[in-house]
C-alpha cells in the first residue's frame, strides 16, 4: 500500500451529500472495472437514499457498457478525490442506467510528507530574500546570474507579470529559483554554483515566497536541511546542487491551501492505481 496516501472512510450520510453535490452541480464520475483500463464517464441525475443508488446518464444516452458489472468509482469535489465501489444496473421502468453504491467509500488525500514533482509540468518558483553576512560582490554575482536566466528563460518573464510591478530578478534583495518538488513540509531546489552561495546547511530563511502556477504562498520561516551535489544526464558539464528547505511552524491556513493545490495536481491515473492497491 502507498504510505503517502490516506483513505478516510465516509459515512452513508456523507456519501449521500457528495452525490447530491454532484447532481446539483452537474459534475460527472468515472467508473471502471478493477484491473482494466477502459473507463466510462457518467453524469449522476438522481440519488435514491433508501437504496443508496444513483441514476445516471451517458453523453450518448446509451446503456452502460458495464451493466451488471461491479465497478470502481471516482470523482473530484473542490480538488479532493473520492473513491468507492458499486454495481451497474438498468431500470427498465425508468429507462435509466443505475449504480448501486457500496458502503465502502473513501475520501483520498495525500499525506503531508508526499512530494509533488513540479518541474517541468508546473511553473513553481521560490523568491528568497537575501539576508545575513553576504558580501556585496557575492550578492551582485547572484543577481547578475538571475538576470541572465531571466533573459534566457521566458518563465521568469512570465513570473514578473504574476507578482506585479518590479522585476524580482533585478531587485537587490531577492533571488528567484525554480522549485523542483514541493510538499506541505518543504521544497527542494536545484542551485548552481552562484546560487549555492546563498544557502548553507542549518541556515534559517525568512519570508520565503512560493508562486505555484500563479498562486502565491508566503512562508514566514524555513530552514536549509541539506545540500548535496546533483547531476543531470543532459547537463553533466554544469555543477549543480540539490538544496532541501523545510518549512518551520507553517500557519494552518497556508498548510491547508498548499495541501489543497498539491491534491489538485495529483495524476488521475496514479490515484486510480493507488486505490486499486488499497483494496487488495
Amino acid at each position: 500500500m502507498n504510505q503517502n496516501v490516506n483513505f478516510t472512510p465516509l459515512s452513508s450520510l456523507e456519501i449521500q451529500k457528495k452525490f447530491e453535490y454532484l447532481i446539483k452541480n452537474k459534475l460527472s464520475c468515472v467508473i471502471w472495472k478493477k484491473g482494466k483500463t477502459q473507463k466510462e464517464s457518467i453524469l449522476p441525475t438522481l440519488f435514491n437514499q433508501e437504496r443508496m443508488r444513483i441514476s445516471f446518464a451517458k453523453s450518448d444516452r446509451s446503456k452502460s457498457e458495464f451493466e451488471r458489472d461491479k465497478v470502481l468509482i471516482n470523482f473530484q469535489i473542490k480538488g479532493l478525490n473520492f473513491f468507492g465501489k458499486g454495481k451497474v444496473g438498468f431500470d427498465g421502468s425508468l429507462n435509466q442506467n443505475t449504480l448501486e453504491i457500496d458502503e465502502e467509500f473513501y475520501k483520498c488525500e495525500r499525506r503531508s510528507n508526499f512530494r509533488l514533482l513540479t518541474y517541468p509540468v508546473h511553473n513553481v518558483l521560490g523568491i528568497f530574500k537575501l539576508q545575513g553576512n553576504f558580501e556585496e560582490e557575492e550578492k551582485s554575482s547572484i543577481l547578475d546570474f538571475n538576470k541572465k536566466v531571466a533573459n534566457d528563460e521566458s518563465i521568469f518573464g512570465q513570473f514578473v507579470s504574476l507578482v506585479g510591478e518590479g522585476d524580482p530578478c533585478t531587485n537587490e534583495e531577492q533571488v528567484v529559483i525554480r522549485i523542483q518538488d514541493i510538499s506541505v513540509s518543504g521544497v527542494a531546489i536545484i542551485a548552481g554554483v552562484l546560487e549555492k552561495q546563498y544557502f548553507s546547511e542549518g541556515k534559517v530563511l525568512k519570508n520565503l515566497i512560493i508562486n505555484f502556477n500563479g498562486d502565491e504562498f508566503k512562508i514566514p520561516e524555513a530552514k536549509v536541511v541539506y545540500i548535496f551535489p546533483y547531476s543531470q544526464s543532459n547537463r553533466k558539464d554544469i555543477e549543480q546542487f540539490k538544496v532541501g528547505v523545510q518549512f518551520i511552524n507553517l500557519p494552518a491556513s497556508i498548510d491547508n491551501r498548499l495541501g489543497k493545490i498539491i491534491n489538485q495536481n495529483m495524476k488521475e491515473s496514479d490515484m486510480k492505481r493507488v486505490f486499486e492497491d488499497f483494496l487488495k
